[in-house]
């Protein structure tokens, strides 16, 4: 799945010539979906990021974009290529 998501992500910053502030954005996508994923299923679940303060320590500012951007398409209510889009205008910058 997260070669589609990285592959979807690298695709979309070079379409609209854009760099990401880091360039492992994919990695903190991945520790938020399987965070969100495992919450959904246990009660009182905190996601290992949150916990251990990595968004704090390497991703500042990224969790408001994952909630807002790429939890919609978790939810089913928008496809990827729509998640990835407006990540990349949240979270990336011209070049």
């Amino acid at each position: 799945m997260f070669t589609q998501v990285g592959n979807a992500l690298s695709a979309e910053v070079k379409a609209q010539n854009k760099l990401f502030r880091r360039s492992d954005l994919w990695h903190a996508v991945l520790f938020y979906t399987a965070g969100e994923m495992v919450r959904r299923h246990l009660d009182g679940y905190i996601p290992y990021a949150v916990k251990n303060g990595l968004y704090d320590r390497a991703w500042q500012g990224v969790p408001e974009i994952l909630e807002l951007d790429w939890r919609p398409y978790l939810d089913g209510k928008v496809d990827l290529a729509t998640a990835v889009r407006r990540l990349v205008d949240a979270y990336g910058i011209s070049r």
